[in-house]
């Protein structure tokens, strides 16, 4: 018998009531022992799946919807199916062993310490795919699998005499065919600017920089991977990838930046290939990526940071590189592609470390703090203009470095005080330093894209308009002896990004949007109640200049989104499902 069962396998169950539920092994016996005169496994699996939860529903129904409902067992080889997928076991050694079954209260006491087990890791978001449900057709003996349609995922398996035949010949193969991962990965806001390369094929910065991460429940990339010996190779034989971004194929270029983090990635799963011989070979088959946005892409709401993110944090979990890589190393493949991107492995605030070496293996991202050290800090984004901008990040970016001389003044002078004294802003929740802090760096960087040859304009007539509004709002309140109420910030486009405390984003949004009337707003938070106006709140202080700024044009701001600080990349799903964006066939489900 091969010993094909080793801790933290996972299979399915092929007979009796748990026929069609997966396990994980927990401790194997390739040769029984006396109690049991046969080759068996101690396993752990789940009975009652948690059930679907929406962000509608309240903490209460949450906790409900996610209870598990598990099982232990000893299972003979023969009734398991092995899968190629494996569960990190941590906690669940010696929970249970063969003295567990002896006594009833042993079970049950291990039954309970599995249950809390399980329910904390789908909490967590790992592992997913473990806890969703086998789907299979339901068919009678005489079906003609071969001709059966739906790819195995019509219903529930069933705990029929035929289960077996069935997840034999029909689910599991197809399920082992599919090598598929989808993951999220936020937008990331800098506060610290990064502007210019030191070298742009490996994407090295002049300077450090530091990010706040923002919640993927409002603003995040979606993308899934998938690797198949069947997607075709170009004529010569050579792999060809392809990628469609928001429903539009994209070319994935020789030797540019998408094309240097997928090289990098299938170099590393070649070598976990070559010292492991019985993994499946992804790293000689071609990849299929759907990625979409949920806000607008090129429109300085840093998409490219989100989308190389997702990206590499998808590949990377689909040819099993996570557990030997860390975020900061990950990090460095994310920036082959987009500098930011590097940001975005991370959740609440984070440094990107410019490093010194010339082969940039010391330039990576590492976090500053949580997002849960400072929870009441919210972000206001006004969407000025979600077209694309007309002089894109790397092109401005290199006119700047060569040009500017005021930029050479802020990499060797201005940025290292600030990032320190940012550091200390975060770490001590000082909102009146983070605000300084935040407005003077997008101001600085602006002026280092005026001062370049020719000048760079991002900027314009509304997004002034912003500045005015929010620095008066900030020079009243502290002639009055009250902190400053925002920070601004602008990346590299039109659209106002505003740091502002929970307390007080409801008197921010009232005047903005008295100001930069029309905008659609989803308030997510429910700040606004039905009837509410766009007049300025009552609680300004009297010195408050109304006349700051006319009222503008309607649709000046085209969008408002009210987000706050977020976690980093999610691995969704592994595996076909609800959240995959590639069809059974292999091609985007939504396309243009």
């Amino acid at each position: 018998m091969p010993k094909i069962y080793k801790p933290g396998k996972v299979a399915v169950v092929l007979q009796g009531r748990h026929a069609g539920k997966k396990v994980v092994v927990i401790k194997q016996h390739d040769e029984g022992n006396k109690e049991h005169g046969f080759p068996y496994v101690i396993a752990a699996g789940i009975e009652r799946y948690p059930l679907k939860v929406t962000r509608a529903m309240g903490a209460k129904k949450l906790a409900r919807r996610s209870k598990i409902k598990p099982f232990i067992k000893v299972i003979n080889y023969n009734h398991l199916f092995p899968t190629r997928y494996a569960l990190e076991l941590e906690g669940l050694k010696g929970v249970v062993s063969n003295d567990t079954f002896k006594e009833v209260s042993q079970r049950e006491e291990a039954r309970k310490a599995v249950k809390k087990l399980f329910e904390e890791r789908y909490q967590s978001g790992k592992n997913r795919w473990f806890f969703t449900p086998l789907r299979v057709c339901i068919m009678s003996a005489d079906t003609d699998l071969s001709s059966s349609k739906g790819g195995g995922r019509s219903a529930y398996v069933a705990a029929k005499p035929r289960a077996r035949d069935i997840i034999q010949a029909y689910i599991l193969p197809t399920m082992s065919a599919v090598h598929q991962v989808t993951c999220s990965a936020p937008v990331n806001i800098a506060v610290i600017k990064y502007w210019g390369k030191r070298d742009t094929r490996l994407i090295l910065p002049t300077n450090d920089s530091l990010s706040v991460t923002l919640d993927q429940d409002h603003l995040r990339t979606v993308t899934t991977a998938r690797a198949d010996p069947s997607f075709n190779k170009d004529a010569n034989g050579v792999i060809h990838d392809r990628l469609w971004l928001n429903g539009v194929e994209e070319e994935i270029k020789k030797g540019g930046r998408l094309d240097a983090c997928l090289r990098e990635l299938r170099r590393l799963r070649a070598e976990r290939e070559a010292s492991s011989p019985e993994l499946p070979p992804l790293s000689q088959w071609s990849l299929h990526l759907a990625s979409e946005n949920n806000f607008p892409t090129a429109a300085g709401l840093a998409s490219s940071a989100s989308g190389f993110a997702a990206l590499a944090v998808t590949v990377a979990e689909l040819y099993g590189l996570n557990h030997m890589l860390s975020h900061s190393q990950l990090s460095m493949i994310a920036r082959r592609g987009s500098g930011s991107a590097c940001r975005s492995l991370f959740g609440g605030f984070v440094a990107w470390e410019m490093g010194h070496k010339a082969d940039g293996s010391d330039s990576h991202a590492v976090p500053v703090a949580a997002r849960e050290h400072w929870p009441d800090l919210h972000v206001l984004i006004c969407v000025v203009n979600d077209g694309k901008k007309g002089t894109s990040s790397t092109s401005g970016m290199q006119r700047t470095v060569e040009t500017s001389p005021l930029l050479q003044h802020r990499i060797q002078h201005v940025v290292p005080e600030r990032m320190r004294l940012m550091n200390e802003a975060i770490q001590t929740r000082n909102f009146t330093q983070f605000t300084d802090l935040t407005t003077a760096d997008s101001n600085n960087f602006h002026a280092c894209c005026l001062d370049t040859a020719p000048p760079i304009f991002y900027m314009n007539d509304t997004s002034r308009a912003i500045v005015h509004v929010v620095e008066e709002l900030n020079r009243s309140r502290r002639e009055v002896g009250q902190e400053p109420i925002a920070a601004y910030t602008f990346d590299a486009g039109p659209n106002a990004v505003l740091y502002v405390r929970e307390k007080d984003m409801d008197t921010v949004l009232r005047v903005v949007r008295h100001y930069f009337p029309g905008a659609s707003f989803d308030d997510p938070f429910k700040l606004l109640c039905k009837d509410a106006s766009d007049t300025l709140p009552s609680q300004l202080p009297p010195t408050f200049k109304k006349d700051i700024v006319p009222v503008q044009p309607k649709d000046a701001v085209r969008r408002l989104i009210h987000t706050r600080v977020g976690d980093g990349p999610r691995v969704l799903e592994t595996g076909l499902g609800s959240e995959s964006l590639l069809g059974d066939d292999g091609m985007p489900i939504r396309t243009k």
